[in-house]
């Protein structure tokens, strides 16, 4: 018969899950809806479009565009684009 090994901190684990720790479902994990609009950890717009110049421009394109519009604005720039057809 299989038995499956018990730790001394299996205990603990299932206290805290049940305590709602580590539960994706709890309330205190999910975003408010005005925190939803916003980056969670905001890049400078220069990172994003060194970032960006180095995926190929069908995922820019097709992808990128989609996630923000922060992340739209500078897909759709000038300066975005000149600087891909420069390198």
């Amino acid at each position: 018969m299989f038995r499956p090994h018990h730790s001394p901190n299996m205990g603990a684990a299932r206290s805290a899950n049940s305590a709602g720790i580590g539960n994706a479902s709890s309330s205190s994990f999910l975003p408010s809806a005005s925190a939803s609009s916003e980056a969670v950890f905001p890049l400078p717009p220069d990172i994003l479009v060194e970032i960006f110049l180095n995926l190929p421009p069908d995922q820019v394109v097709c992808v990128i565009r989609l996630v923000c519009h922060q992340w739209k604005d500078l897909a759709d720039g000038e300066f975005f684009w000149r600087e891909r057809c420069r390198r």
